[in-house]
């Protein structure tokens, strides 16, 4: 836990990871404070009771539904990869694509 930026830019799409010095720090007004993610697991837990309490939370939290989306979507892309082609949303099996990869 720190008050460094949250933001980083490098002008190429793939960067490489170390001994490029490209980065550039994107600057947040105000400036991050020392207890940034302290702040924001507290406005999470808030919006958690909110909903627990049918009020309408602060911020919006992922659902069971949106879980499933988007773990398969970071699926799609290792399923991508492993058939070496496109594939479809959804996936036509739910199954893990590492377990069937040989």
């Amino acid at each position: 836990m720190s008050n460094q930026p949250d933001i980083y830019y490098h002008p190429l799409v793939n960067p490489g990871l170390f001994g490029d010095n490209r980065w550039e720090i994107i600057e947040a007004e105000p400036p991050p404070s020392e207890d940034k993610w302290l702040q924001a697991h507290h406005r999470m837990a808030t919006s958690m009771i909110d909903i627990v309490n049918g009020k309408t939370p602060e911020w919006e939290l992922v659902n069971g539904q949106n879980a499933k989306l988007y773990l398969e979507m970071a699926m799609m892309a290792h399923a991508s990869h492993i058939s070496g082609s496109r594939v479809s949303l959804p996936l036509p099996d739910s199954n893990n694509p590492f377990d069937s990869w040989k």
